[in-house]
């Protein structure tokens, strides 16, 4: 029942050079994946420590995001995204919405949304 000559032929099939190429092609597949992912993890962990130490000058970026966030809600008609968005980051609302057409689009989100008294709020620091 044991062949001999048929362990034999599938051993030579398995250690034929066509599966050495895949082998080969494989490892270095592999190799490629894992530093894109390391790479990508020290990204991350650099972002953090940068944001950790310097929170104020990172959040620049978070910022611009922010603001063009939130005149796409307000352009596409989503106020309430668009409330959720600038009322989400206080920062946002304290440093950002000190320049006039923004003030005006929030106060706009929030009188088409029903909230006369925050509108209004926003309507007497102008």
């Amino acid at each position: 029942m044991n062949n001999p000559e048929k362990k034999n032929i599938f051993r030579r099939i398995l250690m034929s050079n066509i599966f050495e190429n895949i082998y080969h092609f494989l490892l270095i597949y592999a190799w490629l994946l894992l530093s894109i992912a390391g790479a990508f993890v020290g990204l991350v962990i650099i972002i953090f420590v940068l944001e950790w130490m310097f929170p104020k000058d990172v959040h620049i970026l978070n910022y611009a995001l922010t603001d063009k966030t939130f005149k796409e809600l307000y352009s596409n008609h989503h106020y309430h995204a668009a409330i959720f968005i600038a009322e989400g980051d206080t920062s946002y609302v304290n440093d950002h919405l000190k320049n006039l057409p923004n003030k005006d689009m929030l106060r706009d989100c929030y009188l088409h949304v029903g909230e006369y008294s925050k509108a209004e709020k926003i309507g007497r620091d102008f």
